[in-house]
């Protein structure tokens, strides 16, 4: 089974909202109830709107066309929750991703991971199409729904291999 990452890409002039509540980005993880309950936020840098766009902590949004099209091609592993953006009628999607999967990798003598030796745990993945790499805090997906965000031109993300970690 072969699985890639999911990055934002953070393009010229994309917008970075900010949300109206402070929030403590180190325990907010991995439900993100907080987020869902104050899930009001503003644009605070840019103003080119894409599929995928962040805030300026850990999180991603993605807009309602990449939100179904996942739906659509019944992708697993995500739980959605609405977000608003203050003086914008579009609709964007926080989402949780529900497993995290156990990976391997080499460790240096201060204990910190070898960049590069990530790899899955295949008797940990639970067959969710996205997921989290526990240890590594990426977002890793099939080969499936690469090719399906690719089809449909998503914008503003990339892939990178799991060898980037």
């Amino acid at each position: 089974m072969e699985f890639t990452t999911i990055v934002l890409e953070n393009k010229s002039c994309s917008v970075i909202i900010k949300s109206n509540v402070k929030y403590d980005m180190f325990s907010i993880f991995p439900d993100l109830l907080f987020i869902k309950e104050n899930n009001v936020f503003k644009v605070d840098e840019g103003n080119q709107f894409y599929d995928f766009i962040g805030d300026q902590g850990p999180l991603k949004f993605m807009s309602e066309r990449f939100k179904n099209l996942l739906e659509d091609n019944a992708i697993t592993g995500l739980d959605f929750f609405p977000i608003i953006i203050e003086n914008s009628e579009l609709k964007y999607f926080g989402f949780v991703k529900k497993s995290t999967i156990n990976s391997f990798c080499e460790y240096d003598e201060d204990g910190d991971s070898v960049y590069g030796t990530f790899e899955i745990d295949m008797d940990s993945w639970d067959g969710s199409d996205i997921f989290s790499l526990k240890d590594s805090g990426a977002t890793v997906c099939t080969q499936r729904v690469r090719e399906i965000i690719e089809k449909a031109k998503i914008s503003n993300i990339e892939f990178r291999d799991l060898t980037k970690y």
